[in-house]
């Protein structure tokens, strides 16, 4: 798909994802971040008006990580506090 992308954005910090942002053709609204954690990836995307997209945590091998009590954890706290519990 020929794609930019970057990894280790100092998430949530929004200081490292805006000097990439300067350097790409792109306004926040036209990209996406995709990740696995509710309070790095998609706070931060969120805090810079992206699209988000959050992900199952995967191994290394990109099998899916059955248990996990962080992510678990995470995913409980965001919905008590915007009250989506269905």
């Amino acid at each position: 798909m020929d794609l930019e992308y970057t990894y280790s954005g100092g998430k949530p910090s929004k200081r490292k994802l805006k000097e990439i942002l300067d350097k790409i053709p792109y306004s926040s609204n036209e990209i996406a971040i995709i990740g696995d954690r509710v309070f790095t990836d998609i706070l931060v995307g969120n805090r810079l008006g992206m699209y988000t997209i959050l992900v199952d945590s995967v191994d290394y091998y990109g099998k899916k990580i059955e248990k996990n009590n962080f992510q678990s954890i995470e995913r409980y706290i965001a919905r008590f506090i915007t009250g989506d519990f269905l």
